[in-house]
């Protein structure tokens, strides 16, 4: 891409002069001011341009230096450069700044990527319609800068800029004169021919003498004098004529001939003489700007554009068609393509980007218009240019369905279009081989247009369709030599939910175009221009500048202006031909049309029917706030009788708020709200859709469950269960017969499955009651065992302290005895005689000592087996006390969570 190039050269030679002053050299990295210089873009005689990097806002300029030997010439180029620099528009190169560095002046402009249109004229002749749309956006700067008091003076191609993107931008304002600036006057003729020398590209500067570039230059230029407005008009009748003949209107080979020419009494020859057959039209308007007196040339430079865009095709004058020429809420359709205005260089950019992009997306915000941009601007600017052959669809609800109805009698001329949308999920590659054996067959190229693209991500929730849906698109449009071409409409905010397929972003980000909303000017276009088309007007431009004004922040202005100018068209002054700022004030300007309109709408409803329209357009507002497409059998079982909501449906599309559709076979119909700036605009809808935002996102939800359910056979898997059976039970009575018959079908399953499964858990928590009354048996038991076993070790204690009693009885009782025998056998040495005698009685004691010996000892045994028998029971007490802890611990959890199963089974069955 080439940046614009400077196209000044040497100064007259009678011009005064200044010694020169050694010009600083400009190298990549010079530092001028705040600018970093990168590299040289393009050099002539007077000066040249540099790319430069503004280091304090971090963006590209460029840097024109002036070079000149006049100081005068200096003095006024910077003059009128710091006066076009007010001139702000959009086709109008901007100036930032002036100022010198190291006393060279120098301009800092807007850094454009793209090509002059004079090498785009050298690369092969222009399309009529695309030099006309590119001209139309020329003059219309010039008519910015001519209410500013400024003259170009010196347009040609070369001063003409389009950018990568498309747009159009005038170039070399720097050197426009200011109206009514002194400084000029006739020069000699020796001036006038002094610089005359070369191609057309050279410009003669000086204040006494012709500013201008020689071919383009007008008989008041040559001779120095009243030089206004109506010298850029000769230029651009020069510019066309040389565009669409590819000559010059007078020969510049010789500097005097080209001076006399110009100069002479003689009519400047038609374009007509060179190209017969150029629209007779088009020949009119050049012949116009080229008259040598410009008291006849077009009066402004606003009635040459209006001229210019009545050229593009289907702008025919409709003088005296009393249809409305405002579409109000609705696209601009095919057919109104001679009442789109205010995007005709948007148009010449899709068209241009279809001629090597397969796949282009037009994304902006919603009430961008972008609907009545490709109906209404880009297909007939495509049919204009080739055959060309349209298809057009929305996705809805089921994407692949809707493709294969529109191809189907057209390409298959079948009656089922299942087989094919199963095909087209199954071969994403047949519908590029469909659609490009009938252009081959027909000899055209096809465009594949599906509006509304964002309802695949709104309306359609199985993803497996929404990625056969975008598979079939990018397969039919994968060659850019191939003549199937595929555009999309898309919201901004749902550009994010197309990255869900990676390869589809890719090819949408590739060519997408986006679509900002009308600005003032386009605004404007769109308000006045189908009126004056008409043959109407506005009773005043403070009316439209009261309405523009209202418009100002308003993201969805176009359809809503469109809308407000319908009904003014309705009301307006048939008399006189006028649009008047009563009707507009009346209804309440246009914020308040809008909702105005569907008030008094519902108003003239009878009483029974007002819940009845509340309840359909609840259904036809999705739950993030879009319009939802609703089958009218779906919206009939509102009623009792269908025919109390047809009738309904009927008064609501009469009055411009519904839209109904069907298919070719006028089946399958459909109702829709017919713009989604009633969704935003009409208080009473957005009362009534938050009120009822729970139900919507619940009958979006089971659309796409019961999409899925069929889809899958129908499986009880899928079905849903728990809290979501829960709700579908409840929204079930409040919907009643009002859901399609595919989401009827599902809910019904839904609630019978959930009877199923509370029968099945009504007999769970039978079984568990008779488990938990075992288990609390066998609880009872081991509490039995375990109190016998504690009883058991209590007397087995008892009798363990009787015998330890009865032992030391026993104990003492031989100490006594012991202490006995001490005292006989004292007694016994005593006396032996005695003792003698006593032997006998000694050894009965003897025994009877070692028997209670025996017995002690026996006693000993006794005590000490019973307390290990009691040590034994204690610790069975214990493990015992341990199990039975355990035991009664898990019964009471048991018991705790059946009690809340219990409880909870009630509340479901409740």
């Amino acid at each position: 891409m080439a940046a614009h190039q400077p196209n000044v050269t040497q100064p007259s030679a009678r011009a005064p002069v200044r010694e020169e002053a050694p010009r600083a050299k400009i190298e990549p990295g010079t530092q001028v001011g705040h600018y970093e210089v990168i590299r040289l873009l393009g050099m002539g005689g007077m000066g040249e341009v540099h790319l430069a990097r503004d280091v304090r806002l971090g963006r590209l300029v460029a840097l024109k230096f002036i070079y000149s030997t006049s100081l005068e010439a200096t003095r006024l180029v910077l003059i009128e450069a710091r006066a076009t620099a007010k001139c702000t528009h959009e086709n109008i190169v901007v100036i930032h700044d002036i100022a010198e560095h190291h006393g060279l002046p120098y301009l800092v402009l807007e850094y454009l990527e793209g090509s002059s249109l004079g090498k785009l004229a050298r690369q092969g002749r222009l399309q009529l319609a695309r030099l006309i749309s590119i001209m139309t956006a020329v003059v219309r700067a010039l008519d910015h800068a001519h209410a500013a008091g400024i003259v170009h003076r010196d347009l040609k191609p070369d001063n003409i800029f389009v950018t990568s993107s498309g747009v159009v931008k005038v170039l070399d304002f720097g050197i426009a004169k200011l109206r009514g600036a002194p400084g000029e006057g006739p020069p000699s003729p020796e001036l006038a021919l002094g610089n005359l020398a070369g191609d057309e590209t050279r410009m003669t500067l000086s204040s006494n003498g012709p500013i201008g570039t020689r071919p383009y230059m007008s008989p008041e230029q040559w001779t120095g004098v009243d030089v206004d407005h109506r010298t850029d008009i000769w230029a651009v009748g020069v510019i066309l004529f040389r565009l669409i003949s590819g000559e010059l209107p007078f020969a510049h080979g010789d500097p005097r001939v080209l001076l006399y020419a110009v100069m002479s009494p003689d009519p400047v020859r038609s374009v007509a003489e060179v190209v017969p057959d150029v629209d007779p039209r088009v020949a009119a308007v050049i012949d116009y700007c080229l008259r040598k007196p410009k008291e006849e040339r077009f009066p402004t430079a606003g009635a040459l554009a209006d001229a210019l865009e009545s050229l593009l095709p289907g702008r025919g004058a409709a003088a005296g068609d009393d249809r409305c020429p405002y579409p109000g809420l609705q696209a601009f359709q095919e057919t109104d393509a001679e009442r789109f205005f205010g995007r005709a260089d948007q148009v010449v950019r899709v068209v241009d980007r279809l001629t090597t992009q397969p796949l282009v997306a037009v994304v902006g915000p919603s009430g961008a218009g972008k609907s009545s941009f490709i109906r209404a601007g880009v297909i007939p600017a495509l049919k204009r240019d080739a055959a060309w052959e349209t298809f057009v669809l929305r996705p809805g609800r089921s994407p692949l369905l809707a493709l294969a109805a529109l191809i189907s009698p057209q390409v298959t001329h079948g009656d089922d279009v299942q087989p094919i949308a199963y095909r087209l999920f199954q071969e994403p590659g047949y519908l590029g081989h469909l659609l490009r054996r009938r252009a081959a067959a027909r000899s055209s190229q096809i465009l594949l247009y599906v509006d509304q693209f964002e309802e695949l991500y709104t309306l359609v929730g199985d993803p497996q369709e929404r990625a056969a849906f975008v598979t079939c698109l990018r397969a039919a449009a994968d060659d850019p030599s191939s003549p199937i071409r595929v555009v999309l409409s898309l919201r901004s905010d749902f550009l994010d939910r197309a990255a869900e397929d990676r390869a589809f972003m890719a090819s949408l980000t590739a060519g997408m175009h986006y679509l900002m909303p009308l600005g003032n000017e386009g605004l404007w276009h769109a308000l006045v221009r189908p009126a004056e088309q008409a043959g109407h007007a506005f009773e005043s431009p403070e009316l439209v500048g009261a309405m523009l004004g209202e418009m100002a922040n308003a993201s969805n202005a176009l359809p809503l202006l469109q809308f407000t100018a319908a009904r003014m068209w309705d009301a307006r002054d048939r008399a006189n031909r006028m649009l008047t700022a009563a009707s507009y004030h009346a209804m309440g300007g246009i914020a308040g049309a809008l909702a105005v309109h569907a008030d008094a709408v519902i108003a003239e409803l009878s009483p029974m029917r007002r819940p009845l329209v509340q309840a359909v357009l609840q259904r036809l507002v999705t739950a993030e706030g879009t319009r939802a497409i609703v089958d009218l059998d779906e919206l009939c079982r509102l009623a009792a009788d269908p025919a109390d909501v047809l009738g309904l449906i009927d008064q609501l599309v009469a009055a411009r708020l519904l839209v109904s559709k069907s298919d070719d076979r006028g089946a399958g119909a459909t109702v829709e709200i017919v713009h989604e700036s009633l969704i935003s605009a009409w208080p009473q809808l957005r009362q009534w859709t938050d009120a009822s935002r729970e139900e919507a996102a619940f009958l979006v939800q089971i659309r796409q469950a019961a999409q899925q359910w069929e889809a899958r056979g129908c499986p009880d898997g899928l079905l849903w269960r728990g809290d979501a059976a829960g709700e579908a039970r409840r929204f079930a009575v409040r919907l009643g017969n009002t859901l399609a018959t595919r989401e009827r079908r599902f809910l019904d399953a839904v609630i019978a499955n959930a009877v199923r499964s509370g029968r099945i858990r009504r007999l769970a928590v039978a079984g568990t009651m008779i488990l938990l009354a075992v288990i609390a048996v066998s609880a009872g038991i081991a509490v039995l065992w375990v109190r016998g076993a504690e009883q058991r070790a209590l007397r087995q204690a008892d009798e363990a302290s009787t015998a330890r009693h009865d032992l030391a009885a026993q104990l003492k009782l031989v100490q006594d005895k012991e202490a006995q025998r001490l005292a006989a056998q004292q007694t016994a040495e005593a006396a032996d005689k005695d003792a003698q005698l006593s032997r006998t009685e000694l050894e009965d004691a003897h025994q009877k000592l070692e028997l209670a010996y025996q017995q002690v000892k026996q006693t000993n045994d006794q005590v000490k087996q019973t307390n290990e028998q009691l040590q034994h029971a204690l610790d069975e007490a214990r493990v015992a006390n341990t199990k039975a802890q355990a035991a009664y611990d898990d019964e009471h959890k048991r018991n705790q969570a059946l009690l809340k199963q219990r409880s909870k089974i009630a509340t479901e069955l409740r």
